[in-house]
């Protein structure tokens, strides 16, 4: 895994330094929760907002003026929060780490002192890591913690994709941004009736290096 995090890291580099005009160095809040779905019918009564981070880089590659594709590699938190049947029922907190690629396409405009701007475009992710809490709050209230499990030997997918529409504002290189991410893929594919896809608004602050 660091390996592979390694060359990511090289390759976004040798990118930036040989055929980007912008770099930009962002970080921020990400509000994760998900979508659930069994039989055509929405089950989401309970799932409460899970609170978590996104820090990393992406960079443009230019188009025409005011237009230009914009990729990049994230670490983002997602996830989500249960809480049912009052106080003799159950809360559950699942805390998962993904590698997140956005390909986006980016349009700006000019606004005198700053640019606004605007991407929408398909976002791809890999799972690392991932973990669950589960409270009983029968009896004693007791509380476990496990790692989640991923692929053939558990129930959460690893891969993700779906498609992320982000509006902000560049000021004096300082850019603020608000995004919504739609996850496409069922998360739990263990029965073909339960569809279960991730959903992430997140609110960004960064800093773009520019070349000159």
């Amino acid at each position: 895994m660091k390996t592979c995090l390694l060359s990511i890291l090289f390759f976004m580099t040798f990118l930036v330094s040989g055929f980007t005009q912008t770099f930009t160095l962002k970080g921020g809040l990400n509000l994760s929760s998900r979508l659930v779905h069994y039989k055509g019918k929405s089950e989401n009564e309970g799932l409460k907002l899970n609170p978590g981070l996104h820090v990393g880089g992406t960079f443009d590659f230019p188009v025409r003026k005011r237009i230009s594709v914009e990729t990049g590699l994230l670490l983002s938190m997602k996830g989500y929060k249960y809480s049912g049947g009052g106080l003799t029922g159950i809360k559950s907190k699942v805390d998962l780490l993904f590698l997140h690629v956005p390909v986006n396409g980016r349009v700006s405009f000019n606004l005198g002192g700053a640019n606004m701007y605007g991407t929408f475009g398909p976002y791809f992710g890999y799972g690392l890591v991932g973990r669950n809490k589960y409270t009983d709050l029968n009896g004693n209230s007791s509380t476990q913690k496990s790692k989640v499990v991923w692929g053939d030997k558990g129930v959460m997918r690893r891969l993700d994709a779906g498609l992320g529409v982000c509006v902000g504002i560049v000021v004096h290189s300082m850019t603020f941004g608000i995004n919504y991410d739609l996850g496409l893929l069922n998360q739990v594919p263990i029965d073909d009736d339960l569809k279960v896809k991730n959903s992430v608004l997140g609110v960004s602050v960064g800093y773009r290096f520019a070349k000159k």
